[in-house]
């Protein structure tokens, strides 16, 4: 499943308050900021804490029992010089989000961390790239170096707590619908304390949001049904058919009455795969007591 970001989506039962590739830096945080940035930096890293101990206690048993037991949420943890950072991959309402060109792990940062850690660590760096493409993995996140310039401290903070909480909750779940995160900030979020980027969120990378499928799915439709006939009533919108249509079904929906003339082919079956997949994610979500507000 392709998400957005989670921050402010997710509540659970208490309500929480590029082609032209651009050349590489490491993830740093900022290196000048006024005294008055600096106490703002470190209000928001304490805030970040005291929201994600508290959110922390509000989880559902459920959840922490499940965490607790797969291997596979183990969460590395990187120095911001560990991560070389590739082209900006995109932005949300107060993050930017930049792909992982690779890691330049220290030895030395290994002794701090569990064994799991340092693993972990080790399996990111080798599978950093995949094999057959060379496409980068995974994405590195942190909030908009200008966003408390732009929005002032108050979202300043509140952003930084959303970050801190959209990892805790993250680094719950597990399923194959909803984005991983696979490593983040070691000072955890003391980070806040360096600026914007002194905490970030390694996560999967994704390479193609579900805004961008609908689209790719329209702009298919387009140039390859033009003369053909189009869904009838409402669901004329929803999904979209092909040329190569080999079958058509008239059903007749029995809360309304509309008659619906369907064409079945492969990109019917790619729709209804999405939506089973997005629906899949929200059955595990709510089964968690977990909203997701988009």
């Amino acid at each position: 499943m392709i998400m957005k970001s989670v921050s402010r989506r997710f509540s659970s039962k208490v309500i929480m308050s590029s082609k032209k590739k651009a050349s590489s830096r490491t993830c740093c945080v900022a290196s000048e900021t006024s005294s008055q940035d600096a106490s703002i930096h470190k209000y928001a890293a304490e805030a970040a804490e005291e929201r994600k101990l508290t959110f922390r206690d509000s989880l559902p048993p459920s959840l922490n029992e499940v965490a607790s037991s797969e291997h596979d949420n183990v969460v590395a943890k990187f120095e911001p010089g560990e991560i070389v950072l590739g082209p900006k991959l995109g932005e949300g309402e107060f993050s930017d989000v930049y792909e992982v060109e690779s890691f330049t792990l220290r030895l030395s940062n290994d002794g701090e961390l569990s064994e799991d850690e340092s693993a972990k660590r080790s399996q990111m760096k080798k599978m950093e790239k995949y094999r057959m493409t060379n496409n980068a993995r995974y994405a590195l996140k942190h909030i908009k170096q200008n966003y408390l310039k732009v929005n002032g401290e108050t979202n300043y903070i509140e952003a930084a707590s959303d970050l801190c909480m959209e990892a805790e909750i993250l680094s719950k779940l597990t399923h194959p619908n909803i984005i991983k995160i696979r490593g983040m900030t070691m000072s955890g979020s003391a980070g806040f304390a360096d600026g914007p980027s002194g905490y970030f969120l390694v996560i999967d990378r994704l390479f193609e949001t579900l805004d961008q499928r609908i689209n790719r799915w329209h702009g298919s439709y387009k140039r390859r049904n033009s003369n053909r006939r189009t869904f009838k009533k409402r669901l004329s919108s929803i999904f979209p058919k092909s040329i190569n249509a080999v079958t058509t079904l008239r059903e007749k929906s029995q809360g309304e009455g509309i008659e619906v003339e369907v064409e079945e082919d492969g990109l019917m079956d790619e729709c209804l795969s999405v939506a089973l997949q997005l629906s899949a994610a929200m059955k595990y979500l709510h089964k968690h007591s977990i909203i997701f507000r988009d």
